[in-house]
């Protein structure tokens, strides 16, 4: 299916033992995620972050529910792939979940 919007969904995440250190906060993701957005033509609609949070790896009501509300979301924008799961198994698995039940593509503003 070829997307004719880009409406999105900005994530941030900052582990439990990052928390404080500059270039992973919260607003530096943030502003990271809107300058790419910005540049690229997205449009967030809404907002997520976790703070302290080591469990979402296999949780995902949080997202289930977002998604299932915002039927106009077609990616899941963050900073870096590994906010939204630090585990690449985890991170494969939860992406082609998002293409299989929600047509939802993640998209990082960097790889690392």
């Amino acid at each position: 299916m070829i997307k004719t919007s880009k409406f999105a969904l900005a994530y941030t995440r900052v582990a439990k033992d990052h928390v404080g250190h500059p270039s992973e906060s919260i607003t530096h993701q943030k502003q990271a995620i809107d300058d790419y957005a910005m540049k690229n033509g997205y449009t967030i609609t809404k907002y997520l972050e976790h703070v302290n949070r080591s469990d979402l790896n296999n949780n995902l009501e949080w997202l289930d529910q977002i998604l299932s509300e915002e039927k106009k979301i077609g990616y899941v924008l963050v900073y870096s792939y590994d906010r939204l799961t630090p585990s690449v198994c985890n991170f494969i698995e939860l992406r082609d979940y998002l293409i299989n039940k929600y047509d939802v593509s993640v998209v990082a503003k960097t790889s690392v």
